[in-house]
């Protein structure tokens, strides 16, 4: 007795077992160009922001083992007009990196 191969599926087969519908010609839809290379632009950028996203976690959190390491919760560091202060924000347990501004003394 011969067994049953198993049924090959093809490519317009839908994971519930129906066949992808075709458009009727004439029916297709419009396809423009400009919008799908924008959203292909789009697409590049956002995926290389998710990569830095991950590169910029690794970073802040190596900033925030210096903080603890040597027990700073604020760290101010370079020259006038650029300089930057450093701080440890306890409620998040996160380094936060901004421009340092002085208070203006009255």
């Amino acid at each position: 007795m011969k067994k049953k191969s198993p049924k090959k599926s093809s490519a317009n087969d839908k994971p519930n077992g129906q066949a992808k519908q075709k458009y009727i010609t004439g029916t297709e839809p419009v396809r423009i160009k400009a919008i799908e290379d924008a959203a292909y632009d789009y697409v590049a950028v956002r995926d290389e922001r998710m990569s830095l996203t991950e590169s910029e976690g690794e970073n802040q959190e190596r900033l925030l083992a210096l903080m603890k390491t040597n027990q700073l919760t604020k760290y101010i560091f370079g020259d006038e007009p650029d300089q930057m202060v450093v701080e440890v924000v306890a409620t998040d347990e996160r380094a936060k990196v901004k421009k340092f501004r002085p208070e203006k003394k009255e």
